[in-house]
């Protein structure tokens, strides 16, 4: 990731670029409001679930050409 300020006039900005950036944009834009987007290694870690979460199947990503499995955590 890198950082800088973009903009000289009006009012500069602090801005962040990079493939790490790219895919936290990604990620954000798949996830259901009210839920955290895992992957099928974090969903196995999180076995079995407490009381009143659920775990759903969601949308496969690809980041940097392989695909990746993801779960949706949610409150029930």
């Amino acid at each position: 990731v890198v950082g800088g300020v973009v903009g000289i006039t009006n009012m500069p900005r602090y801005h962040l670029f990079g493939e790490t950036v790219l895919c936290v944009e990604k990620l954000e834009t798949h996830t259901p409001p009210g839920s955290i987007l895992v992957s099928d290694a974090t969903a196995s870690c999180l076995q079995p679930l407490p009381p009143h979460y659920s775990l759903t199947p969601a949308v496969p990503l690809l980041f940097m050409g392989k695909q990746v499995d993801t779960f949706s955590l949610s409150l029930t």
